[in-house]
């Protein structure tokens, strides 16, 4: 600040230490008495005001700047104050012996100077934190739902005078804060009321500001808000992110399904998984791809001391080393190229880089297309795991963590018996390895390549039907994120040879994810989406439902409600494995399809084909089978 600014405030203040000392005589003194006391007035003012900038300036009361005021700023108003009065009281005693001034007077002085020298102060703060703003109809009127924390942090930011928005008040679903006022804006009601409020205050947007809410909260916010002309629901950022600066209120995003699917914060443990990835080497197989490229992103948060990323795809593997250089170019990390179903490719990468971890996250997904094609479903599926697998138990890797599917339980696809085949792999090698191994299974991932997400939303923004195969078809979903990070923490708990089952919460049926999904995209009237439902019958492989245990009832808790370990084991054991093993991968490499089937139903019993030629495989396979055993006994 420079001299000459000092040297005014200091002359402003003094001057107003001044009129607070003349209007404690007007307050104490009666006014038929005041000329009385104007000669004292007159011989002690210059002193006040003499000693009164001396003591604001040597108590450092102009070392804060006056923009960011705050409660400091007003503990340093009182101890200048108190020191300029107590200080004026003492010379006046001494030179004049009192000079005829009531005592009380200093009193009065004290509190009317501490409340202009804070007030003057604290206006500006005041004014940007949203009191004493005048009436204004500048900026689009929005309702802020949640009268919390939150919603006190975002009253705030949109009551700036840059702010495009005007919050018009708080709906919270609390009662007891109906009729209460947040930094001046009134609690206007509970959810109910959200339509009637709306209309009544021609809002346009409403803001969630509950960062814990669920997908069930924010579903209901936008069934009761988001359907009304002309009135979006927007989220915002976690208050966390809001507190340490690294979002701003202009972030607000639109509602998205995956905000609708979330659950409440699960019983994940950051630091363990911290721990587990800190300092080692790991390598992740599949690593452009939805749950690949995921892992990788939360891994290389975790600081590892490299990450290598081996990926089928040259496009995917250049998109996620280019994403992981810009946001963590201090990150040693290696991009390799490959494809694991071929053991020289990915064999002497394994004992090349010599990794502590491999997370194998490689795998085709697409079910029908799997059921079109079932030996290169096996090949990419089964055989690269095997490969990893033995590569990385060759290698005396630590951890090993295969990633599996909810469609691998009593399976009747192809992709499902191809997972199923790999757990089995897992789980019996983990027996026998120096090497932990361990699956993790979980359903859908949404917005993973393949995810009906995209294709819904393309076909409402251009109005057209949206097929759905049955009205009871349902899908366990999970946010890419979420499965990420269930995945890490089920590879820290130091097992091998479990199937590690994640909690998907309740299966969501998919023609209400095509409603959900219109009414985000404002394809609604008076809150009912409008679009057309077509339905077109299940594809090839799929079922009606999934599940995520065979035996729910024979589960082994892991100390995380959200993890449990499926307590079924394969009655085949590791010779017989790898004999069935070889015959499935000489059928899928030979290109016989039938062969494939016939040996997946070995490996897989539980293995039931909803395609109606595989069926038939199957079931002349199972009659071979009986016919067999009756000769046998004859």
């Amino acid at each position: 600040m420079k001299r000459s600014t000092y040297i005014g405030l200091i002359a402003a203040d003094a001057a107003l230490a001044a009129g607070c000392y003349m209007a404690a005589y007007l307050i104490r003194i009666d006014p038929i008495h005041l000329g009385v006391y104007l000669p004292v007035v007159a011989r002690t003012l210059p002193l006040i005001t003499l000693v009164s900038g001396i003591s604001f300036f040597a108590t450092g009361l102009y070392r804060s700047l006056p923009k960011y005021a705050s409660v400091d700023t007003l503990f340093a108003v009182a101890r200048a104050v108190t020191v300029a009065v107590a200080l004026s009281a003492f010379a006046i005693f001494v030179i004049w012996r009192g000079a005829g001034v009531p005592r009380s007077v200093f009193i009065i002085e004290w509190m009317l100077l501490l409340l202009t020298l804070g007030g003057v102060r604290m206006l500006p703060r005041l004014r940007r934190r949203g009191f004493l703003i005048p009436p204004r109809s500048a900026g689009a009127p929005v309702l802020i739902y949640g009268a919390g924390d939150a919603g006190a942090l975002v009253v705030r930011e949109l009551l700036r005078p840059e702010s495009p928005y005007w919050p018009v008040g708080f709906i919270d679903d609390d009662v007891t804060k109906a009729r209460h006022t947040l930094h001046g804006r009134p609690v206007l009601g509970t959810g109910q009321d959200l339509a009637r409020i709306a209309k009544e205050y021609e809002v346009k947007q409403i803001l969630v500001a509950i960062p814990s809410a669920s997908g069930a909260d924010i579903r209901r916010i936008v069934e009761r808000g988001g359907g009304l002309a002309g009135v979006s629901v927007k989220t915002l950022p976690s208050l966390a992110d809001l507190i340490k600066g690294r979002v701003t209120i202009q972030q607000f995003h639109d509602v998205r399904i995956d905000d609708l699917l979330k659950r409440a914060p699960r019983d994940l443990d950051p630091e363990r998984v911290r721990r587990f990835i800190a300092g080692k080497r790991v390598l992740v197989t599949g690593a452009g791809g939805s749950i690949g490229s995921e892992l990788c992103r939360q891994i290389a948060a975790c600081r590892p001391a490299e990450i290598i990323l081996f990926e089928q795809s040259e496009y995917n593997l250049y998109s996620i080393d280019r994403e992981l250089d810009e946001r963590h170019p201090e990150l040693k990390r290696q991009p390799v190229l490959g494809d694991a179903s071929h053991a020289a490719s990915i064999g002497p990468v394994l004992e090349r880089v010599q990794p502590d971890i491999v997370f194998h996250a490689a795998a085709y997904k697409h079910v029908p297309m799997l059921e079109l094609n079932p030996c290169e479903g096996v090949l990419n599926n089964v055989l690269g795991l095997v490969n990893t697998a033995r590569a990385a138990d060759a290698a005396g890797v630590e951890d090993f963590v295969f990633v599996s599917t909810d469609k691998a339980v009593r399976p009747v696809s192809v992709m499902g018996a191809a997972k199923r085949v790999g757990e089995l792999y897992v789980q019996l090698l983990g027996g026998i390895s120096a090497t932990r191994f361990n699956a993790v299974r979980f359903g859908n991932v949404l917005g993973s390549s393949g995810s009906v997400v995209p294709m819904f939303a393309d076909l409402i923004r251009r109005g057209l039907p949206i097929p759905i195969t049955d009205p009871n078809v349902a899908r366990y979903f999970m946010l890419t994120s979420e499965a990420a990070q269930l995945v890490m923490q089920a590879g820290s708990l130091g097992r091998s040879g479990d199937i590690f089952v994640l909690d998907m919460g309740e299966q969501v049926f998919i023609e209400e994810l095509a409603r959900d999904l219109a009414l985000l995209m404002g394809a609604a009237r008076d809150g009912v989406p409008q679009v057309e439902i077509v339905y077109t019958g299940l594809r090839p492989g799929e079922k009606l439902e999934e599940e995520l245990r065979l035996e729910p009832t024979n589960e082994r808790p892991t100390g995380f409600g959200s993890i449990l370990v499926e307590g079924h084991r394969s009655a085949l054991d590791w010779n017989e494995l790898e004999a069935l093993l070889e015959g499935l991968v000489e059928a899928a490499r030979q290109g016989d399809a039938t062969g494939t089937i016939r040996a997946l139903k070995e490996l897989v019993p539980e293995y039931q084909p909803a395609t109606p030629q595989y069926a038939e495989v199957v079931e002349e396979a199972v009659e071979e089978v009986r016919r067999s055993s009756v000769e046998a006994s004859l």
